[in-house]
């Protein structure tokens, strides 16, 4: 029977070289790879707090890992007194029981770093409205394409009942905002405008942004 060429060349370069073979690398090559992780910076979790007035009512937490390329946005959620709040894998917080002062936290797995909310359970409080909101800082000017920073919103009085908000941008090809009020530059552009919205009272302040690399 008669051997391929191929085939004997082979043969005989891995007996050559002890069986290792001719040059192959034994670790795959795969295109596009990251070489250097991007390591998680910090985290943001929203809202700052939540009231639930029943049992069995649920509230959609959000978290935000920074810097935006983050190699490993993994996080986990914990609470600090399941018998009267649960939440799960998605940060989606349930009350079970009337209480005060639980702590829903949010852990990155890159790095460990903490955000929580503070949950009270109280079917009989008493609603204390929104009466004003404000956005800090008032101007921003981001340097780079995928540069963020964060934009905070104020609630008064300090003690108000639904401290939820919502972020919009008035150009979002120019820099967008997402539920935790990170900005992201996203273009070059002038006079955009991340406003952040209160759910109690439709309350709004307003941050203008510029992107000038």
């Amino acid at each position: 029977m008669t051997v391929p060429r191929l085939r004997v060349e082979l043969l005989a370069c891995a007996l050559a070289l002890g069986g290792n073979g001719c040059g192959y690398s034994s670790q795959p090559d795969y295109p596009g790879s990251p070489m250097d992780p991007v390591s998680v910076e910090g985290v943001k979790a929203a809202p700052q707090s939540i009231l639930l007035s029943a049992i069995g009512e649920t509230r959609q937490l959000a978290a935000t890992v920074a810097p935006d390329d983050a190699t490993d946005k993994v996080v986990t959620w914990e609470s600090s007194d399941s018998s009267v709040a649960t939440v799960d894998a998605t940060g989606l917080v349930t009350a079970k029981a009337i209480g005060a002062g639980v702590l829903i936290t949010v852990v990155t797995h890159d790095g460990g770093h903490q955000a929580s909310v503070n949950v009270t359970v109280d079917p009989a409080a008493t609603v204390i409205p929104v009466e004003a909101v404000k956005a800090t800082p008032q101007s921003m000017v981001l340097t780079a394409i995928g540069q963020t920073r964060w934009v905070t919103a104020s609630i008064g009085p300090v003690n108000a009942t639904d401290k939820a908000v919502t972020w919009e941008s008035t150009d979002p090809s120019v820099a967008s905002v997402d539920s935790t009020g990170l900005v992201t530059a996203r273009g070059i552009g002038s006079g955009v405008f991340i406003t952040v919205v209160t759910h109690d009272g439709h309350l709004q302040s307003s941050t203008n942004v510029t992107v000038a690399p």
